[in-house]
Formats: C-alpha cells, structure tokens, sequence
C-alpha cells in the first residue's frame, strides 16, 4: 500500500460518498461531474489506497465497538445468573 497522499477536496468527498455507499451516478451528480470522471478517480491507486485505509478503519471501529458490547453484555448475563434473589420469571 502507497504511503497517505493527500486528495483533492472533490477526490476526497468522492471518496466519501463512495464510503457512505453512494453509486457512481449519483456521486458524479452531487459533484457536478461526469460518471466517468469519477470512475477515474476511484481507480486511481492513491485514491484506492483511502479508501482501503478508510474502510479498514471503518471495520476496526466497528470490531472494537461488537467486542466492547458482547464484554457488556456477558458481564450482564453472569451478573444475572449470580443473583441468586432474582425470580426465574
């Protein structure tokens, strides 16, 4: 993987949009350009690098955020299963 580059503002919010799942027509049409400009630039190899980054990112934080819940939510159910005073219903 290529070393952080910095984008353009208009790559960047492509990429963006590209993030929030948004199509290639409807990015091209909230930044005023072509379909095939912005394919282009999602091609590019740094701006396929951001988004790889971005979306590796992404995935961390949301594996950190499951496995921080399912600690919780363990740590509720033994709590529960210790209080020996709680009615089975």
């Amino acid at each position: 993987m290529a070393e952080h580059t910095e984008l353009q503002p208009q790559v960047q919010r492509a990429v963006d949009l590209a993030l929030d799942g948004d199509p290639i027509p409807e990015i091209a049409r909230q930044l005023s350009v072509d379909r095939s400009t912005v394919w282009r630039w999602l091609q590019r190899p740094e701006v396929d690098d951001e988004l790889r980054r971005r979306r590796g990112s992404r995935r961390d934080a949301i594996r950190e955020a499951v496995d921080a819940g399912a600690s919780e939510a363990v740590a509720a159910l033994r709590s529960v299963v210790a209080d020996l005073d709680a009615s089975p219903h």
